[in-house]
């Protein structure tokens, strides 16, 4: 499953998404978006850096629904 960033307002300023759901009309990619799908190890990284955390067996939809739940 790959995945992308959007922009999204708040302190993390991204939102990753499935790239099957990206729809240009509603989503604004980022320019710095990699062409590969984040990788779990990247995943982790940036809920680390965000404060979020998780269960260390999660799985990679796991990780992605914490990235995108809202801010608390």
């Amino acid at each position: 499953m790959e995945t992308i960033k959007v922009r999204r307002d708040g302190p993390k300023g991204f939102h990753i998404i499935n790239k099957d759901d990206f729809n240009p009309y509603i989503h604004e990619a980022l320019e710095d978006e990699p062409e590969k799908p984040l990788t779990v190890a990247q995943l982790k990284a940036e809920l680390t850096e965000s404060g979020v955390e998780y269960p260390a067996d999660a799985k990679k939809q796991d990780l992605i629904d914490l990235l995108n739940a809202p801010e608390e």
